[in-house]
Protein backbone atom coordinates (compact mmCIF):
# COMPACT_ATOMS: atom_id res chain seq x y z
CA UNK A 1 0.00 0.00 0.00
CA UNK A 2 1.70 3.44 -1.04
CA UNK A 3 2.13 5.97 1.55
CA UNK A 4 -0.74 8.30 -0.20
CA UNK A 5 -2.93 5.38 0.10
CA UNK A 6 -1.99 4.31 3.56
CA UNK A 7 -2.66 8.50 4.93
CA UNK A 8 -6.20 8.60 2.47
CA UNK A 9 -7.06 5.34 5.00
CA UNK A 10 -5.86 7.24 7.99
CA UNK A 11 -8.02 10.27 7.53
CA UNK A 12 -11.06 8.42 6.15
CA UNK A 13 -10.76 6.28 9.53
CA UNK A 14 -10.46 9.53 11.44
CA UNK A 15 -13.49 11.10 10.48
CA UNK A 16 -15.46 7.74 10.75
CA UNK A 17 -14.21 7.64 14.31
CA UNK A 18 -14.88 11.59 15.09
CA UNK A 19 -18.43 11.04 13.40
CA UNK A 20 -18.89 7.94 16.23
CA UNK A 21 -17.81 10.21 18.65
CA UNK A 22 -20.17 12.83 17.84
CA UNK A 23 -22.86 10.60 17.88
CA UNK A 24 -21.86 9.22 21.13
CA UNK A 25 -22.59 12.52 22.49
CA UNK A 26 -25.98 13.39 20.75
CA UNK A 27 -26.34 10.12 22.77
CA UNK A 28 -25.64 11.42 25.94
CA UNK A 29 -27.43 14.56 25.56
CA UNK A 30 -30.47 12.74 24.28
CA UNK A 31 -30.03 10.64 27.99
CA UNK A 32 -29.66 14.07 29.66
CA UNK A 33 -32.43 15.99 27.88
CA UNK A 34 -35.39 13.38 28.67
CA UNK A 35 -34.53 13.06 32.06
CA UNK A 36 -34.74 16.60 32.43
CA UNK A 37 -38.03 16.53 30.83
CA UNK A 38 -39.02 13.90 32.91
CA UNK A 39 -37.91 14.61 36.25
CA UNK A 40 -39.53 18.63 35.74
CA UNK A 41 -42.91 16.87 34.75
CA UNK A 42 -42.45 14.68 38.11
CA UNK A 43 -42.09 18.01 39.42
CA UNK A 44 -44.93 19.79 37.55
CA UNK A 45 -42.78 21.99 36.01
CA UNK A 46 -43.28 22.95 32.19
CA UNK A 47 -39.90 21.68 30.59
CA UNK A 48 -38.25 23.57 27.81
CA UNK A 49 -40.20 22.99 24.45
CA UNK A 50 -37.27 22.14 22.39
CA UNK A 51 -36.31 18.58 24.47
CA UNK A 52 -38.41 16.73 22.24
CA UNK A 53 -37.61 18.42 19.21
CA UNK A 54 -34.09 18.11 19.80
CA UNK A 55 -34.58 14.49 20.74
CA UNK A 56 -36.06 13.89 17.62
CA UNK A 57 -33.51 15.24 15.65
CA UNK A 58 -30.42 14.10 17.58
CA UNK A 59 -31.97 10.44 17.00
CA UNK A 60 -31.51 11.02 13.32
CA UNK A 61 -28.09 12.27 13.68
CA UNK A 62 -26.82 10.27 16.16
CA UNK A 63 -28.20 7.23 13.62
CA UNK A 64 -26.77 8.49 10.48
CA UNK A 65 -23.14 9.75 11.85
CA UNK A 66 -22.50 6.95 13.98
CA UNK A 67 -23.10 3.93 10.86
CA UNK A 68 -20.14 4.48 9.46
CA UNK A 69 -18.90 3.60 12.44
CA UNK A 70 -20.72 0.52 13.81
CA UNK A 71 -19.93 -1.21 9.97
CA UNK A 72 -16.73 -0.53 10.13
CA UNK A 73 -16.27 -2.22 13.89
CA UNK A 74 -19.11 -4.98 12.36
CA UNK A 75 -21.06 -3.95 16.21
CA UNK A 76 -24.17 -4.44 13.84
CA UNK A 77 -26.64 -7.25 14.03
CA UNK A 78 -26.19 -9.87 10.88
CA UNK A 79 -28.32 -12.59 10.54
CA UNK A 80 -26.17 -14.98 8.72
CA UNK A 81 -28.19 -18.64 9.57
CA UNK A 82 -28.40 -19.20 5.30
CA UNK A 83 -24.92 -18.32 5.00
CA UNK A 84 -23.31 -20.70 7.25
CA UNK A 85 -24.65 -23.49 5.20
CA UNK A 86 -22.78 -22.58 2.02
CA UNK A 87 -18.69 -23.60 1.68
CA UNK A 88 -16.72 -19.96 2.67
CA UNK A 89 -16.25 -19.53 -1.47
CA UNK A 90 -19.85 -18.65 -1.49
CA UNK A 91 -19.88 -17.02 1.84
CA UNK A 92 -17.03 -14.63 0.10
CA UNK A 93 -19.25 -14.28 -2.92
CA UNK A 94 -22.69 -13.90 -1.61
CA UNK A 95 -21.24 -11.09 0.69
CA UNK A 96 -19.38 -9.10 -1.74
CA UNK A 97 -22.61 -9.10 -3.99
CA UNK A 98 -24.46 -7.78 -0.75
CA UNK A 99 -22.12 -5.02 -0.18
CA UNK A 100 -21.73 -3.56 -3.29
CA UNK A 101 -25.69 -3.69 -3.34
CA UNK A 102 -25.23 -1.52 -0.22
CA UNK A 103 -22.78 0.86 -1.69
CA UNK A 104 -24.58 1.48 -4.46
CA UNK A 105 -27.79 1.97 -2.02
CA UNK A 106 -25.74 4.19 0.15
CA UNK A 107 -24.40 6.29 -2.52
CA UNK A 108 -28.17 6.99 -4.25
CA UNK A 109 -29.41 8.17 -0.75
CA UNK A 110 -26.01 9.96 -0.73
CA UNK A 111 -26.63 11.79 -3.77
CA UNK A 112 -30.16 12.54 -2.96
CA UNK A 113 -29.75 14.05 0.70
CA UNK A 114 -27.01 16.08 -0.80
CA UNK A 115 -29.17 17.71 -3.46
CA UNK A 116 -32.06 17.70 -0.99
CA UNK A 117 -29.91 19.70 1.20
CA UNK A 118 -27.90 21.97 -0.41
CA UNK A 119 -31.44 23.08 -2.48
CA UNK A 120 -34.19 22.60 0.78
CA UNK A 121 -35.41 26.16 1.94
CA UNK A 122 -37.73 27.20 5.31
CA UNK A 123 -38.01 26.11 8.47
CA UNK A 124 -39.13 22.74 9.99
CA UNK A 125 -41.62 23.70 12.77
CA UNK A 126 -42.37 21.64 15.35
CA UNK A 127 -42.00 22.65 19.22
CA UNK A 128 -38.92 25.12 17.97
CA UNK A 129 -38.66 26.44 13.94
CA UNK A 130 -35.42 25.12 12.90
CA UNK A 131 -33.35 25.68 8.97
CA UNK A 132 -34.63 22.52 7.05
CA UNK A 133 -31.26 22.04 5.82
CA UNK A 134 -29.73 21.33 9.70
CA UNK A 135 -32.21 18.46 9.83
CA UNK A 136 -30.91 16.80 6.46
CA UNK A 137 -27.01 18.14 6.98
CA UNK A 138 -25.87 14.77 8.31
CA UNK A 139 -27.57 12.31 6.08
CA UNK A 140 -25.28 13.01 2.92
CA UNK A 141 -21.77 12.62 4.98
CA UNK A 142 -23.59 9.39 6.71
CA UNK A 143 -24.45 7.96 3.68
CA UNK A 144 -21.29 8.56 1.46
CA UNK A 145 -19.41 7.11 4.73
CA UNK A 146 -21.32 4.20 4.70
CA UNK A 147 -21.04 3.60 0.39
CA UNK A 148 -17.15 4.18 1.17
CA UNK A 149 -17.77 1.45 4.54
CA UNK A 150 -19.62 -1.05 1.73
CA UNK A 151 -16.98 -0.95 -0.63
CA UNK A 152 -14.20 -1.50 1.46
CA UNK A 153 -15.89 -4.64 2.68
CA UNK A 154 -16.63 -5.47 -0.79
CA UNK A 155 -13.22 -5.18 -1.54
CA UNK A 156 -12.39 -7.64 1.05
CA UNK A 157 -15.41 -9.76 0.43
CA UNK A 158 -15.63 -10.98 4.25
CA UNK A 159 -15.78 -9.68 7.34
CA UNK A 160 -12.34 -11.50 8.06
CA UNK A 161 -12.89 -12.85 11.79
CA UNK A 162 -16.40 -14.67 10.74
CA UNK A 163 -15.08 -17.04 8.41
CA UNK A 164 -11.52 -17.36 10.47
CA UNK A 165 -14.26 -18.59 13.39
CA UNK A 166 -15.89 -21.74 11.32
Amino acid sequence: MSKVWADAVRVYDWIVNICAIIGGAILAFIFVAIIWDVSLRSLRIQPPAFTMSATEYGMLHMTVLAAPWVLREHAHVSVTTFLEKLPPAAQIQIRRVAFVIAALSCAIVAYYATRATLTITGYDIRSVAVPRWTVLVTMPVGFTLLTIEFARLAWRGVFSSELQEH
